[in-house]
């Protein structure tokens, strides 16, 4: 996400002081990458003097970077994390020492090596932390990076996170389930991707072009309860590790019929008994269980 931030305000004429990386490798990368020298620690970036700190560091070392960081701390600058779900109180520190703090989440997907023009377009959330002007300098970094901002109030943003998650990261983790199941039909591990993602590529398109509920298509949109039956009983039978996972989606797809009341009552409350997880066993009575000899 830093790179990729720092490639994209460079492109549109942003001056970047510097970077940081805990590794050595980490901040050579970054710097042939950025084409800015990296520091070797904080103070050496602090010395530069910058206008705006980008926290992009995993959730679980934020409050670690902002412990080291807040001494450094100048007045009037600003200080943003790039955390979907951490609260934006987690820059308190910063905010101590005249910092004006707020959380910037880019709404984007991005893997070590982004694609030009990554943002342009994307909605970014915003968290106002404290001092004044936190949302405006928010508004400002989104726009210059061809983005569409938006408020988001801090206790809603796990909610917001796990959202993001899964119409993104459990994507990628459908589309593992789903080779699994190809290569058990013979379809080789090199070939399965490439011949299941034209169906999940064609299903965003539909997305986009139609949105919901009109690009929902297959067996459940149709009531077909028989076929439904044999997947149930195949996955059961040949891959029941992925069992819980069509079972769950399918439960989900059967509240977006109702919804929509796209299939009559009989039908849905059918589906929704067939993919109902199987109720746990009834824990055994230990007054009737025999008795153990001595």
């Amino acid at each position: 996400m830093g790179v990729a931030l720092g490639l994209e305000l460079l492109a549109q004429g942003g001056e970047l002081a510097g970077h940081l990386n805990r590794s050595a490798e980490g901040r050579r990368q970054a710097a042939q990458r950025l084409g800015v020298p990296g520091a070797a620690d904080l103070p050496s970036l602090a010395a530069r003097g910058p206008e705006l700190w980008l926290l992009t560091v995993p959730d679980a070392s934020l409050p670690e970077v902002v412990e080291t960081l807040s001494p450094l701390i100048e007045p009037g600058q600003y200080v943003a994390h790039t955390s979907g779900a951490t609260s934006v109180s987690v820059l308190e520190p910063c905010a101590a020492r005249g910092a004006v703090t707020l959380a910037f989440h880019p709404l984007q997907t991005v893997t070590a090596s982004p694609a030009p023009e990554l943002f342009r377009g994307i909605s970014i959330a915003v968290t106002p932390g404290t001092g004044g002007g936190a949302w405006e300098a928010g508004l400002r970094l989104a726009e210059l990076l061809g983005a569409r901002p938006f408020p988001l109030r801090d206790e809603d943003r796990a909610l917001y996170h796990a959202a993001g998650v899964m119409a993104s990261n459990y994507v990628v983790t459908l589309a593992w389930l789903a080779r699994q199941l190809f290569q058990r039909v013979g379809i080789p591990a090199d070939g399965a991707l490439d011949a299941l993602l034209p169906l999940t590529t064609r299903a965003v398109e539909n997305l986009r072009e139609v949105g919901i509920p009109q690009a929902l298509t297959g067996p459940l949109l149709r009531g077909d309860l028989a076929t439904i039956a044999r997947h149930l009983s195949t996955l059961e039978e040949e891959a029941p590790e992925a069992l819980p996972a069509y079972r769950a989606l399918g439960g989900a797809t059967v509240g977006l019929l109702t919804e929509h009341q796209l299939l009559p009552e009989a039908t849905l409350s059918e589906l929704e008994q067939m993919l109902a997880p199987p109720a746990p066993p009834e824990p055994s009575d230990p007054s009737t269980s025999p008795k153990g000899t001595r």
